[in-house]
């Protein structure tokens, strides 16, 4: 055999090994060992959103992230504190892991502490810090995984974690709340059951059809189906838009007709049909967007946005005070908390007071709950950019050391 067919001869085998590696979904990137059994796995945290499922859809804290698949999976990455990734123990992982849910999962939420899911079949698991409850009334499964389970007969619909409880949405425009009571669970709402845990799911005292709700830690929001918002708390903050304390479930007052909500912080941020948002609440950082540094808004008031500037969808997150709103020419804007310009904003002040357009351009989709942020570009391309300190970013290099990372793009399929 010549020069010239050895050549094309390797050529060839090589050729063929790179092909079984792309079959096989290898990589000849770098490996990350796994800290329960030592054995190295090849680049499990940049592609393992691709291998079996697309992206449904992203949910993040301040220190994990939470990704359901449209195969009805449930990933996760970042902080294992209280066993929140889902792994039956507090191990450190620097690649995502599945969470190990018996079931196929359409809902999730969480917070820093806990997380919690809804299964096809109405069940909600809850997992992470289980303290609220006796361990009698805990499941652990062979594989150390610890969660309380509670099953529903109605169909729910939407769920809601915050720091001190837990909302779910019924098909039947239900409401059912758990947790420590400020107010916020819609029942009991008296000052002598302030701080009281209520550990099992109740209704609550309303006679709407509940379409959406929305939880921050003392309140709890709900829109009815006619568009009409409401909300129970002690109204410490003014975040039910009023100055005095209201023991009930209370309509707050506007005459517009809502479509959405989220919070920041003990606030409401309230989305119109007509594209305009509503605030009230708390006012740290300059949050509320209203150009303002008082401490609180009183009266549900509307962000005074640019001309012609009308918003499709608001993203808020309670542990940092920060808010991202979607206009309707896919433009992304923010206010709040704005430590290192950690927004991207073009205002780079420490606070930004009044709606700043984020440096991004166009985009698609956007999921902002948490400190790390990921969107959808116009070419239908993952991006992630925000805090790394927990390894929660699905990226090959970690930053750590809380290190802010510019916005990188994710190879995981979004369609």
């Amino acid at each position: 055999m010549n020069k010239s067919s050895h050549i094309k001869y390797y050529c060839k085998i090589l050729l063929i090994c790179m092909l079984l590696l792309l079959l096989t979904g290898c990589s000849l990137a770098p490996v990350y060992t796994d800290p329960d059994t030592g054995e190295l796995v090849a680049n499990v945290a940049r592609i393992s959103l691709l291998k079996k499922s697309s992206v449904k859809t992203i949910y993040s804290t301040s220190t994990n992230v939470f990704y359901l698949m449209n195969n009805a999976n449930v990933l996760a990455s970042g902080y294992n504190e209280n066993g929140i990734l889902g792994q039956g123990n507090t191990n450190a992982y620097d690649y995502v892991v599945q969470v190990k849910l018996s079931e196929r999962i359409k809902l999730i939420s969480a917070n820093d502490s806990f997380a919690a899911a809804v299964s096809d079949t109405n069940n909600i698991y809850i997992w992470g810090d289980l303290s609220w409850w006796d361990s009698d009334t805990i499941t652990v499964t062979d594989e150390n995984f610890a969660y309380r389970k509670f099953s529903f007969e109605e169909i729910i619909t939407d769920i809601s974690v915050s720091e001190n409880h837990i909302a779910v949405l019924s098909k039947k425009g239900n409401v059912y709340t758990l947790g420590y009571n400020y107010g916020q669970l819609g029942y009991d709402c008296t000052a002598y059951n302030q701080g009281q845990l209520y550990n099992e799911f109740r209704r609550v005292e309303t006679d709407q059809f509940i379409s959406k709700i929305e939880t921050n830690p003392t309140a709890t929001y709900m829109i009815s189906s006619n568009g009409q918002l409401f909300g129970c708390s002690f109204n410490t903050f003014y975040e039910l838009g009023y100055m005095d304390t209201i023991l009930d479930v209370n309509q707050i007052q506007s005459n517009a007709a809502f479509t959405a909500l989220t919070t920041a912080g003990h606030n409401l941020f309230a989305l119109s049909s007509a594209g305009d948002v509503y605030v009230c609440g708390q006012n740290s950082y300059g949050v509320l967007g209203l150009n303002s540094t008082l401490a609180s808004a009183a009266a549900l008031t509307r962000i005074p946005f640019g001309k012609d500037i009308k918003i499709k969808n608001i993203y808020g997150c309670d542990y940092n005070n920060t808010v991202f709103f979607i206009s309707e020419d896919n433009d992304i804007y923010a206010c709040g908390a704005n430590s290192d310009n950690s927004l991207l904003t073009e205002d780079t002040v420490a606070a930004v007071l009044a709606p700043s357009k984020v440096k991004i351009g166009k985009v698609s989709a956007f999921y902002g709950m948490g400190t790390t942020r990921f969107y959808i570009d116009a070419s239908d391309h993952l991006y992630t950019y925000g805090d790394n300190s927990y390894g929660q970013m699905p990226i090959t290099t970690s930053s750590g050391n809380s290190k802010f990372v510019s916005p990188v793009r994710i190879y995981a399929n979004v369609k």
